[in-house]
């Protein structure tokens, strides 16, 4: 089970999928070092697939209102989120992103949903945004300093 805001997402056969990145991106070149530049923890996302009969077209509309909806600024919604997936992996607000798929399925007489989630004001945002104010003034700050950190790295590696 799944509820944003509150409200219970419709449909049967229900089913949530959390994902997160890891960035990075190798820095090795053509060598075979195992150099990577860590480019922090992206927002996690949920997918949620749902089946909803075809009489239910209340609840595909009511759906789609959700994913279309907009605050005062223009900005996607942003919902809370109940479940014990995103709870445990502390995804407690997101938005609709991505595609929106609907497939209808001719033998159930249903329709096939499935939407994604992602994470708003992550706990990896904030420790970012933390950092970011930390580091305000200091010239050796890791992103201000990573290209040279790298550069020793290979010449170390290279030495030995």
């Amino acid at each position: 089970m799944i509820a944003l805001n509150g409200v219970k997402v419709p449909g049967s056969n229900t089913r949530v999928h959390a994902n997160f990145d890891l960035a990075g991106t190798n820095q090795s070149g053509v060598g075979s070092f195992a150099i990577t530049s860590e480019e922090g923890t992206k927002p996690k996302g949920l997918t949620i697939s749902t089946v909803l009969r075809m009489d239910e077209l209340d609840a595909l509309e009511r759906i789609t209102r959700w994913a279309e909806a907009e605050n005062d600024y223009g900005e996607r919604q942003v919902y809370t989120i109940t479940n014990e997936l995103a709870q445990s992996m502390k995804i407690r607000r997101a938005k609709f992103a991505g595609k929106i798929n609907v497939k209808e399925d001719q033998t159930l007489k249903a329709w096939n949903l499935t939407f994604k989630l992602v994470e708003v004001k992550s706990v990896a945002e904030k420790k970012q945004q933390q950092l970011d104010e930390t580091n305000k003034g200091i010239s050796q700050s890791p992103a201000k300093d990573g290209h040279a950190q790298t550069l020793v790295l290979f010449e170390a590696a290279e030495g030995q």
